[in-house]
């Protein structure tokens, strides 16, 4: 392929992404009545967003002075709902905290059409914060309530929000089945408008998919509604873009007659910005045909308005193109010299010098000007275009130094480009692994055992010599491993005498010793509270089967860390894991807990789905984990607060998310939460003392499963804690 050619594609591309960028229309806030035109990202707003941000503004008063009288029924998760609504484009921060107010009331009120609206509000925070797999997550928490209530006439905005998220992920097969699901529901209430908006949104997914039959069939049908209803800019829009599509296919007819239906729209409403848009991309399409000088003609023609509406950006890219195709003209006599046949009815004759080193010097100007309005506004693409065209030029001109010193400035700007990716690339990853490890303090909440009290029945004391007798095994197990790594010790003592070493064995023993602890007060502590359950007077046969079970399973549970501890050289295997019903394991954490809530006067909300949702798990190790999760957040959290723990799963994984009002994590102990061997370490909130081991415990078992636990913290208001774990983990 000849430089020529190459040149020319290269511009096309530069310019394809011009037509990609130019109109941009976003649909949430159409669906909402707002409508924004963004124009090559130079205009910021036009007049109808101001228009409805004062709108908003009135509103929100009126909505805080109804919240301040309102009481918590669903009228105030309604009040809610808007205020997060209208606090989107105005303050993204106070918006996300009444969606999540929200949230919290409407699963109080446990009224299932509350926590799909507040799951909606809180999808669209994320999604406008560009974090899509979050928004998705909440938007398919809506979906899934709508379709449970069989909610039509709403679970359409869902739909919507849902395609809109799949494609900016660029999964354009589900971004096309929910967008074809909305159209449905729009067709049967006969809602036209928004019929016209979705059947453009389908359109633009197979433009991407490069299923340009599909495409230019629902550009029409919405074109068809529009000149319906007399929307004659979106007409003009949609023919627009079938315009493009034509121009894709490099069928430049048929791409010149959309494009110049959409400028004679333009021209009658007298949209100057839009008028130069058309008037690019039409001398675009004649530099395709190599009809330079119609093509110069109308990108002058662009050129004139975009210079005096100050449009900086769609003026660079006009002037590189005039300059191009000075070069593309010189470059084809000096190689093909071809004779033109007309082009059609739309082909004139602009006034362009006969010359070589006149059609070069303009092409040097246009050229150069760009360059330094593209290099003054950071457009990077532009940028290097120039310079390599401008190479051309000049090598054409016959001055190769000038040419060799643009040459080497373009692979200069070339292998920047490749350093900046290359740095943002470790950026992220960087960033990633920031998100993936960040720490919260680990302790645990510790709670000395209460003394055993007076036995009043014969049957309640064989229940409490049991428990005891069970403490008494534990502590000699505990004893011997004391024991039995002091001899470890001793030998490590023969093979190295240097003195850091020793102290690093001792502090790696008292370390051990204290996940030895940590992890076995939570069962004593249970069976000594199901004790004192039993001897608060008469109990049936089934409630004291119930409680023996209890006993025996934290028994196990305890049994299960001493093996683990004394046998660590088997620490590298994988957890035996059997299927079990990860809801039934949660309410059992939930219950083993009972004797510390009560003892803070919390209370525990748990929201759990009602049917069974069975993994693969080592039952005894996920306790742990969770256990270790739910009593942080009993111990960091003051009295009669209220600590929520809530289970949702999707197709692969299951999603475990654990939630208090508490003290919160400062920033600077988050780096080092996870840590074994950590000196972050804080008390509770009655004073509790600090192992600092609970957090470290926690993520060996759930990266053990193949999952991930990470957290988000507010100091001083909140910490919540995500388990996600795989369904069918090997």
């Amino acid at each position: 392929m000849s430089t020529f050619l190459i040149r020319l594609h290269m511009f096309r591309f530069l310019i394809h992404k011009i037509r990609q960028n130019y109109f941009l229309f976003v649909r949430s806030e159409q669906m909402k009545g707002r409508f924004f035109l963004v124009l090559l990202l130079v205009l910021s707003s036009i007049s109808d967003e101001v228009h409805a941000q004062n709108t908003g503004h009135f509103h929100i008063d009126s909505l805080l002075q109804e919240l301040q009288k309102a009481k918590d029924d669903t009228n105030k998760i309604k009040i809610l709902d808007y205020l997060s609504y209208y606090y989107e484009d105005i303050n993204q921060g106070q918006g996300l905290k009444y969606g999540q107010q929200e949230l919290q009331l409407a699963t109080k009120l446990n009224w299932q059409k509350g926590i799909a609206m507040s799951d909606n509000s809180l999808g669209d925070y994320y999604e406008s914060k560009s974090d899509y797999p979050k928004a998705l997550e909440y938007y398919q928490d809506a979906l899934r309530v709508y379709e449970v209530a069989g909610a039509q006439k709403v679970i359409v905005n869902t739909y919507v929000r849902l395609a809109r998220v799949y494609q900016q992920l660029s999964d354009y097969s589900k971004a096309l089945e929910y967008y074809l699901k909305s159209a449905k529901i729009y067709e049967d209430t006969g809602d036209k408008s928004k019929l016209a908006i979705t059947y453009g949104d389908i359109g633009g997914i197979y433009n991407e998919r490069s299923d340009y039959p599909n495409a230019i069939e629902y550009y029409q049908k919405a074109i068809k509604i529009y000149l319906g209803t007399g929307d004659k800019f979106n007409v003009a829009v949609n023919e627009s873009n079938i315009g493009n599509i034509y121009f894709n296919k490099s069928d430049f007819p048929p791409a010149l007659d959309y494009h110049f239906k959409s400028l004679k729209i333009y021209e009658e409403s007298g949209q100057a910005n839009n008028i130069a848009y058309e008037y690019q991309i039409i001398g675009n399409i004649y530099m395709e045909m190599e009809y330079y000088p119609t093509a110069i003609q109308y990108e002058q023609m662009s050129l004139k308005i975009a210079e005096e509406s100050e449009n900086r950006v769609l003026e660079a890219y006009v002037l590189a193109a005039i300059g191009n195709a000075y070069v593309s003209m010189v470059q084809d006599n000096i190689q093909t010299i071809k004779n033109k046949k007309s082009a059609g009815k739309y082909m004139s004759e602009g006034s362009i010098p006969e010359s070589k080193a006149d059609r070069l010097q303009l092409a040097e100007y246009n050229l150069e000007h760009s360059l330094s309005i593209a290099s003054k506004m950071h457009i990077t693409q532009l940028v290097e275009f120039c310079y390599e065209t401008l190479s051309e030029a000049y090598n054409l001109d016959g001055n190769f130094d000038k040419a060799n010193e643009y040459d080497n400035n373009y692979h200069a700007a070339i292998d920047s480009v490749y350093a900046k990716e290359y740095k943002e690339k470790i950026a992220d990853l960087e960033l990633k692994n920031q998100y993936d490890q960040k720490h919260l303090e680990d302790s645990l909440k510790t709670k000395n055992q209460q003394k055993i009290a007076a036995i009043k029945l014969n049957r309640q004391r064989s229940y409490l010599l049991v428990a005891v007798c069970f403490s008494l095994f534990v502590m000699v197990f505990i004893i011997l491993i004391y024991f039995n790594y002091r001899r470890i010790r001793g030998l490590h003592k023969k093979v190295s005498i240097q003195k850091t070493e020793l102290e690093k064995s001792n502090q790696d023993k008292e370390r051990i010793l204290q996940i030895v602890a940590h992890d076995l007060r939570s069962p004593v502590g249970s069976i000594s509270y199901i004790c004192d359950l039993m001897m608060m007077g008469d109990r049936t046969e089934k409630e004291v089967l119930e409680s023996m079970k209890m006993i025996k399973n934290a028994s196990l549970g305890s049994l299960e860390l001493i093996n683990e501890l004394v046998g660590q050289i088997d620490n590298g295997k994988s957890p035996n894991k059997k299927s079990a019903d990860i809801g039934s394991i949660i309410m059992e954490c939930v219950a083993m807990l009972g004797f510390k809530v009560k003892e803070k006067q919390q209370s525990i909300i748990t929201n759990i789905p009602g049917d069974p949702i069975f993994i693969l798990v080592n039952r005894e190790k996920i306790m742990r984990a969770i256990n270790n999760l739910l009593g942080n957040a009993v111990k960091f959290s003051h009295e009669k607060q209220v600590i929520e723990i809530t289970l949702a799963h999707d197709a692969a994984n299951v999603i475990i998310t654990i939630k208090d009002n508490g003290i919160g994590i400062p920033e600077n102990m988050k780096q080092e939460v996870f840590d074994i061997f950590t000196d972050s370490k804080r008390y509770g909130t009655l004073g509790e003392k600090p192992f600092g081991l609970g957090l470290y415990i926690s993520r060996q078992i759930i990266e053990a499963h193949g999952g991930t636990i990470t957290f988000e913290s507010k100091e001083g208001e909140e910490t919540v804690f995500y388990i996600r774990l795989p369904k069918n983990a090997a």
